[in-house]
């Protein structure tokens, strides 16, 4: 090592230990410059309460409406598919079972199958609209019924109970993750995400 490089090893360890003197009636800093794991459970980040809280006509505002809209097209939508190819399964086993039987023949089977398609596909997306429309009415009057339930939850219980009441599950336990990510491993952190989400 030559006389510069001493010299610069020298000043580097003589400002640390300043540092080091600057800083020793801090604990916390202490502790967290020289933890080994530096995890974000020594700086929790609460949230405020009743921020889970969802305002009374919040759903009907555009964005939320239009959102709610295009799940309910898409989740009656799929149940109308669900269905009906599922049906068209069972009436073609049903047509092969009397093929075997010798009561048709894959003629007339083959003929069946196209008519009960035409028909029920015609019928089937013929009712989709109505379907939806129900749907529709009833998550929004679920809603509004959760709502007016918070609102009466309000003047009758603390705020501390009303947050309880009101968190939302999928916020609450992607905050959990976040909070408990980093000395677990994934089977410790959904145990300990369960036993949170569980005394919440």
């Amino acid at each position: 090592m030559t006389s510069n490089q001493y010299k610069n090893c020298d000043s580097l360890v003589k400002s640390t230990i300043s540092l080091a003197d600057e800083k020793k009636n801090d604990s916390t800093a202490t502790i967290l410059a020289c933890s080994p794991i530096r995890s974000r459970n020594y700086l929790p980040v609460k949230r405020s309460q009743l921020s889970d809280k969802k305002k009374p006509f919040e759903h009907l505002k555009p964005r939320s409406f239009i959102f709610c809209t295009i799940r309910i097209v898409i989740l009656q939508g799929g149940q109308v598919m669900t269905t009906y190819l599922t049906d068209q399964i069972e009436y073609e086993m049903a047509n092969e079972e009397l093929i075997v039987q010798g009561e048709i023949t894959a003629i007339e089977a083959d003929e069946r199958n196209e008519k009960w398609e035409e028909n029920e596909w015609a019928n089937r997306w013929k009712q989709f609209p109505r379907r939806a429309v129900t749907a529709f009415i009833r998550l929004q009057s679920a809603t509004l019924i959760m709502r007016a339930y918070e609102y009466l939850a309000s003047k009758m219980v603390t705020s501390r109970t009303l947050d309880k009441l009101t968190k939302d599950p999928f916020k609450s336990a992607k905050r959990k993750s976040d909070r408990y990510a980093d000395n677990n491993d994934n089977n410790a952190l959904m145990m300990v995400i369960g036993k949170k989400m569980f005394h919440t």
